[in-house]
């Protein structure tokens, strides 16, 4: 879409509910085509989104071994894929603290700080202040960077820093290095998930050269454990029993995981664990040669039971066998169920 001379916005309009769209701006003059801005996502939805995906990764810019060229990164719109059900938007993190985007709009915020750290300040104190109220008032925040313990607990930090990541994060910094690319979940949120790896700068993102190992704290409770390497805490998650919204946050980038079938089952587990996850929507079954399918509308990666009964009376439902794991919006499941009258629901069984 080529935009008039001096436009800075553009507004796209008549957009289906759901509709998930990715977008970047480029220049063009007398000179060509100048390099793509960073690539952002948004997804439609009938109110105001619930979430806010921030791209707080700047030291992109100057990684010259995994990014030689200084290029703007797709790491928001990465993330995005693998958000699968509620609608979203995605900002700037600067554009946060100059109140362009008021965090206060939303319920949720996904926080990406890749490996910013202290020369590029993993959150700036404005920016912790914004999130102290926004969690204050009940906000849920998914944080995830592999330099913010180092930034905020470790490296000669200052007491506003140390204070917001032991009260806000929820974590105590452990150590600077986990010596691994690999992790497995402990038997929170993410139980039941497989381990993975994230990238060692051989898998398409950059390389996790430094993921900080964490101890949970006030309240919060382990969620990942890193493997084959240093033991010791990947992850912690905070259910909001002490007050505050909850949060679940990573010492390494979550949009570098190596596989994206395993990120779209964690994201999906931190967005039911946010309660962002609607319950199964059926859509119209069809019936085709006395085969029954069932359809309904799923988040990815979360696991999914149907279940029927012969008689509304009878007592107990009996499941479909086998449950079936979601791999994107829908999932179906056939019976054939010949000339039988039956009834069915849906229930999310992660």
């Amino acid at each position: 879409t080529t935009l008039a001379a001096a436009k800075l916005n553009y507004t796209e309009t008549n957009l289906p509910l759901g509709t998930k769209r990715y977008y970047k701006v480029t220049v063009i003059g007398t000179g060509g085509e100048s390099p793509y801005s960073q690539t952002y996502a948004a997804q439609v939805g009938s109110v105001p989104p619930p979430i806010v995906v921030i791209d707080g990764n700047d030291r992109w810019q100057v990684l010259t071994n995994d990014n030689p060229k200084a290029t703007n990164h797709a790491f928001v719109a990465l993330t995005a894929q693998n958000i699968s059900g509620p609608a979203f938007d995605s900002a700037y993190h600067g554009s946060l603290a100059d109140g362009t985007v008021p965090l206060t709009n939303y319920d949720s915020a996904i926080w990406l700080s890749g490996t910013q750290s202290t020369a590029d300040q993993s959150f700036a104190p404005a920016e912790q202040t914004l999130v102290k109220t926004f969690m204050t008032n009940g906000g849920n925040l998914f944080v995830s960077g592999a330099e913010i313990g180092w930034d905020l607990d470790s490296s000669n930090p200052t007491t506003a820093d140390r204070t917001f990541y032991h009260n806000q994060l929820r974590a105590v910094f452990s150590a600077d290095d986990a010596n691994t690319y690999t992790f497995s979940p402990t038997n929170g949120i993410f139980s039941g998930n497989t381990g993975g790896a994230f990238d060692n700068g051989t898998r398409g993102t950059y390389n996790v050269a430094y993921p900080d190992v964490i101890l949970p704290t006030n309240g919060s409770t382990p969620a990942i454990l890193y493997t084959n390497g240093v033991t010791g805490v990947a992850a912690i998650q905070y259910d909001g029993g002490q007050g505050g919204g909850k949060i679940v946050y990573w010492g390494f980038p979550f949009e570098t995981v190596t596989n994206s079938a395993v990120r779209d089952a964690y994201m999906s587990d931190i967005l039911n664990y946010f309660s962002l996850i609607a319950p199964p929507q059926m859509l119209k079954p069809t019936l085709v040669n006395n085969t029954l399918t069932v359809t309904w509308l799923t988040s990815a990666g979360l696991k999914y039971r149907v279940e029927y009964k012969n008689n509304l009376n009878d007592p107990i439902w009996t499941p479909l066998s086998p449950d079936i794991t979601a791999t994107g919006p829908t999932a179906s499941k056939t019976d054939p169920i010949g000339t039988t009258t039956r009834f069915y629901h849906v229930i999310m069984v992660n």
